[in-house]
């Protein structure tokens, strides 16, 4: 887990491999979310997926970062 600030706000990043882990990464994000010192930002900022490698073929070799917004 990392934090990055990005030009509309702060965020927490997770990276992993596979599409079929997406539902399950998204909860432990969220999961992590509730538990931490974090709240909602007061304009909530939209939830992002990247996927760093679109050429792969192959959806169980897909990496993705997935971006939550995080309030103060």
């Amino acid at each position: 887990m990392e934090i990055k600030d990005v030009p509309c706000g702060k965020y927490a990043v997770t990276r992993f491999t596979g599409l079929s882990q997406i539902g399950r990464i998204w909860k432990e994000l969220v999961a992590w979310f509730e538990d931490s010192p974090y709240t909602q930002p007061p304009n909530w900022h939209q939830c992002l997926e990247a996927l760093r490698n679109p050429l792969e073929v192959d959806p169980e070799q897909y990496i993705f970062d997935l971006y939550l917004p995080l309030g103060e």
